[in-house]
C-alpha cells in the first residue's frame, strides 16, 4: 500500500503518541460463565403467559356467536324467488349438470376421420 507524504508524517506521530494497549485478562470467559452461572434463573418464566380466565374468555365467545348465527337466522328469512327465478335456476344446474356428467372428448378422438 502506498503512502503519501502527509500519511507517513501521520503515520509516525500515531506510532509515537499511541498509549499502548491493555494487557490481555486471564480467564475473562471462565469468570463471565461463573457470574452467570452465580445469578439465580428466573422462575415461571413462559414464552405465552396463560390467561387466568381462559375458560371463561372462550365460553364467553362462543355463546355469543351461538347467540348471534340463531337470531340472524330468525331474523333474515331466505328471500323467495318468482317463477322465473326458479326456471333460470333449475336451467343453470341442468345444464351445469349435464356438462360435468358428460364425457369429453379426448385427443384421440380428434384424429379419427369420420366415416361417411
Amino acid at each position: 500500500m502506498s503512502h503519501h507524504a502527509s500519511d507517513e508524517r501521520l503515520v509516525q506521530f500515531l506510532r509515537k503518541y499511541s498509549p499502548p494497549p491493555p494487557s490481555p485478562k486471564g480467564d475473562v470467559e471462565g469468570a463471565l460463565m461463573d457470574q452467570i452461572e452465580a445469578e439465580a434463573p428466573p422462575t415461571n418464566v413462559t414464552a405465552f403467559p396463560k390467561i387466568r380466565y381462559q375458560g371463561w374468555v372462550f365460553g364467553s365467545a362462543i355463546a355469543a356467536s351461538v347467540l348471534l348465527l340463531f337470531t340472524s337466522v330468525r331474523l333474515l328469512p331466505p328471500k323467495s324467488l318468482s317463477p322465473q327465478e326458479t326456471a333460470e335456476l333449475e336451467t343453470f344446474l341442468i345444464e351445469n349438470w349435464e356438462a360435468v356428467t358428460t364425457p369429453a372428448e379426448t385427443e384421440t378422438s380428434w384424429f379419427i376421420p369420420e366415416q361417411p
